[in-house]
C-alpha cells in the first residue's frame, strides 16, 4: 500500500533518477467523459451490470464529481466484494478527499476496511486469475482512452497486484502532466519508498507538495510528516501542523490523529489538550487504532479525560481487536490488575501472547514471566528462555538479566557460567543494578570467567550504589571487605 504510516525511514544515501523516468510517453490531450464511456463500453471483462456501474464511476470521476463515483464504486463493491477496480478507485478516492465518503455515510470507517482487502488482494495467492485478467483488461482500455485517471488506476494495479512498480512510474509520470492528483500523490509515494525509482525524499516532498496544493488529502498528511521529520527538506513543525489540520479537517484520520500530537505536544502550535482530545476522538471515531489506544489511555491515565477503566478498556480493546500490539499488551496489563475487567491470569498470558508475536519487546519479557511462575499457565521454563530471548535481541534489560539467572541456575537450559557472565554483564553496562550485583559475585567466585576482586568489588559495589538491595546487604554482611 502506498500510504505512509511510519515516522522511521532510512536514511537517504544519494540518489540518481532511473532511466524509466526519462522514458515518459508522449503527453495526451484530457478526452472527453463521453469518450471514456465509449472507450470503456469496448470492454467485456466484466458482466453487463457490474460494466454499467464501474463505467458511470469512471465518467463521474472525469467530471470530477468523487461523490458521485465513490456511491457507483460502493455499489459495485456490495455486488463484488472482491472486485479489484472497485476496491483501487474508491481507495484512491477516499485518499485524495475523505469528506467525500463522510458526504455518504458521515464517516471514512471504509478507508481501513479497504486497506485489508487492498492487503489481502496484494497477496497473489488469494487474488483470482480471471479477476485480475478481468480488472487489468478493463484498466488498459480505460487508461489507453488517454485518461490521466485511467492512468493512475492502471498504476495502482501494476503497484499493488503484479508489483510492476516501473510501469506504474511510467504511467504516472504521463498522467501528472495533466496535473492528475492521485499520480502526484503515488509518485511521491514511490520516492519515498524507492518503488520503481531510486528512494529520494526531496523528490517525495516536491510530489507531494505539488499534489498537496491540488487538495489531496493525503498528500497533504505525508508531507506533513516529511516537514516534522526533516526529511527531504528542513524540520519545519510550523509548516508541518499546518498541514496536518488542513488534512484532518477534511476528515483524514491519520492527520487528525497526529495533529492530535501537535497540540498535545505543543508541536508546531501553542498546547491545547482540549483540541488534543478532540482530533484523537475524531480519529478514533474513524477507527483508526493509533488514535483508539490513545483515547483508552487517556481514559486510563485521566489525561484530558476524566479517568474512566470502563471506557478505557473499551477503547483499549477495540485497537487491540485490530492487531495492535501497544494495545493488546494495555489488554494483558488491564486484565493482570483487574482495571475495568475482572482479574484473569489467563486472559492476561492470551493478550501478552497475541502482542508478544506481534514483536512487543515488553509483552515479550512479560509472557516469559508468566511462564516462569505460572501466572494463567503452567511453568514451563523452556517456553520462559525462548521469550526471554526474543526480548533480550530486541533489547530488553530485564529480559537480558533474566537470561543470565536462567544460565546461571540451569533453568529451562543446561548450566552455562559463561552465557551467563554474557548477559549479566549486557545489562550491567547499560545500568541494570541486579545484573551488576550478579556480575561481581562471578567475578568473586570465579563461576564463567576468571577471578577477579577488583573487578568483584568494582561491581558489587556499583550495584549497592545503584540502590540493589541484596547488594546492600551483602557489603554490610562482609563488614569492611566486599570478599
Amino acid at each position: 500500500l502506498l500510504l505512509e504510516r511510519e515516522e522511521e525511514r532510512q536514511t537517504d544515501k544519494g540518489w540518481e533518477r532511473e532511466g524509466v523516468v526519462g522514458e515518459v510517453m508522449a503527453s495526451q490531450s484530457a478526452p472527453t467523459p463521453e469518450k471514456v464511456r465509449e472507450e470503456l463500453s469496448k470492454c467485456t471483462a466484466y458482466s453487463d451490470g457490474l460494466s454499467i456501474n464501474l463505467k458511470d464511476a469512471a465518467v463521474f470521476e472525469e467530471k470530477e464529481n468523487l461523490s458521485a463515483a465513490a456511491a457507483k464504486y460502493k455499489r459495485v463493491l456490495r455486488e463484488s466484494p472482491g472486485n479489484v477496480v472497485g476496491l483501487l478507485s474508491y481507495r484512491a478516492i477516499l485518499l485524495q478527499d475523505p469528506s467525500v465518503a463522510q458526504q455518504l455515510e458521515g464517516k471514512v470507517v471504509e478507508e481501513y476496511v479497504l486497506d485489508v482487502l487492498m492487503a489481502t488482494l496484494c497477496d497473489q495467492k488469494v487474488v483470482a486469475p480471471s479477476e485480475k485478467k478481468a480488472a487489468k483488461d478493463w484498466l488498459e482500455t480505460w487508461s489507453g482512452s488517454g485518461s490521466p485517471t485511467g492512468m493512475t488506476r492502471l498504476a495502482r494495479y501494476l503497484d499493488a497486484i503484479d508489483q510492476d512498480y516501473k510501469g506504474a512510474v511510467k504511467l504516472l509520470m504521463t498522467a501528472a502532466k495533466a496535473e492528475n492528483r492521485d499520480a502526484l500523490f503515488m509518485l511521491g509515494a514511490s520516492y519515498a519508498f524507492g518503488d520503481g525509482v531510486t528512494q529520494n525524499y526531496s523528490e517525495a516532498s516536491a510530489w507531494y507538495m505539488r499534489a498537496a496544493k491540488h487538495g489531496h488529502a493525503a498528500a497533504r498528511n505525508n508531507l506533513a510528516v516529511r516537514y516534522q521529520m526533516g526529511e527531504g527538506m528542513g524540520k519545519d513543525p510550523e509548516a508541518a501542523y499546518g498541514l496536518y489540520l488542513k488534512a484532518a479537517d477534511q476528515g483524514y484520520a491519520d492527520a487528525q490523529h497526529r495533529v492530535s500530537l501537535c497540540f498535545e505536544e505543543g508541536g508546531g502550535c501553542e498546547q491545547d489538550m482540549a483540541k488534543a482530545v478532540q482530533y484523537a476522538q475524531k480519529a478514533a471515531d474513524q477507527g483508526l487504532r493509533e488514535a483508539q489506544l490513545r483515547i483508552g489511555v487517556m481514559y486510563k491515565k485521566g489525561e484530558g479525560l476524566e479517568s474512566n477503566m470502563n471506557k478505557a478498556e473499551k477503547w483499549i480493546r477495540l485497537a487491540a481487536r485490530q492487531g495492535d500490539p501497544d494495545a493488546m499488551y494495555e489488554m494483558a496489563v488491564l486484565y493482570k490488575n483487574g482495571e475495568g475487567v475482572p482479574a484473569d491470569w489467563e486472559n492476561a498470558v492470551e493478550w501478552y501472547r497475541k502482542s508478544a508475536v506481534s514483536g512487543h519487546i515488553r509483552a515479550q519479557n512479560s509472557l516469559a514471566v508468566c511462564y516462569a511462575i505460572g501466572n494463567g499457565v503452567e511453568v514451563d521454563n523452556e517456553k520462559a528462555m525462548e521469550w526471554y530471548k526474543r526480548a533480550s535481541e530486541q533489547g530488553h534489560v530485564k529480559a537480558t538479566y533474566n537470561l543470565g539467572c536462567c544460565y546461571i541456575n540451569g533453568i529451562g537450559t543446561a548450566e552455562n557460567p559463561s552465557e551467563a557472565v554474557y548477559h549479566f554483564r549486557k545489562a550491567a553496562e547499560v545500568g541494570h543494578p541486579a545484573a551488576m550485583f550478579e556480575l561481581g559475585l562471578c567475578y568473586k567466585d570465579g563461576k564463567g570467567i576468571k577471578k577477579d576482586k577488583k573487578q568483584a568489588k568494582h561491581w558489587i559495589t556499583k550495584a549497592a550504589d545503584n540502590n540493589c538491595v541484596e547488594a546492600i546487604s551483602f557489603i554490610e554482611d562482609a563488614g569492611c571487605s566486599v570478599m
